[in-house]
């Protein structure tokens, strides 16, 4: 059985490179995903391919075939640490958790330290400032059964910097 750190480690990699077959990979079957809602009541989006397409949009990239490149746009790489002095794309959190892995300016959000107990995974985020200074951030929630995701809801708000 999947260790659900591991998973939710492994699914937050393949989003950050943009690679949907590894996405799906993670789902189970009967997954259900619940995205932030900002102004309408939420809705749920049930199916790994559902859910998989969905995620697809979200990234940019074409949801058929999974696994083959997307001319939308290419994945972006997970960046090594800068040298001593100049600001890091990878930090470790403040309160532990793993390493947090930051995504480069405009390309998606910085994926946050991956908490566990039991089938549930919490997973901070937080996307680069809009040009008004405002940030949105957030938590993914996930529920793990036999080493797949079930359950992805996201709760998001807007902050002023």
């Amino acid at each position: 059985m999947t260790d659900a750190r591991e998973l939710i480690e492994r699914f937050n990699a393949a989003w950050v490179s943009g690679d949907l077959q590894a996405l799906s990979a993670c789902l189970a079957a009967d997954v259900a995903y619940c995205p932030n809602a900002w102004d309408a009541p939420a809705t749920t989006i049930r199916g790994r391919d559902a859910v998989t397409a969905a995620f697809a949009a979200q990234i940019g990239r074409d949801p058929s075939p999974i696994g083959e490149p997307s001319p939308i746009r290419e994945p972006s790489p997970i960046r090594e640490p800068s040298p001593i002095g100049e600001p890091s794309p990878i930090r470790e959190p403040s309160s532990g958790g793993g390493p947090v892995l930051d995504s480069p300016p405009g390309e998606g959000p910085a994926l946050g330290a991956v908490w566990v107990s039991g089938d549930r995974v919490v997973c901070e985020w937080q996307w680069p400032p809009a040009d008004d200074g405002t940030v949105l951030r957030g938590l993914d929630l996930y529920r793990v059964r036999d080493g797949l995701i079930v359950v992805k809801d996201v709760f998001g708000k807007i902050t002023a910097r």
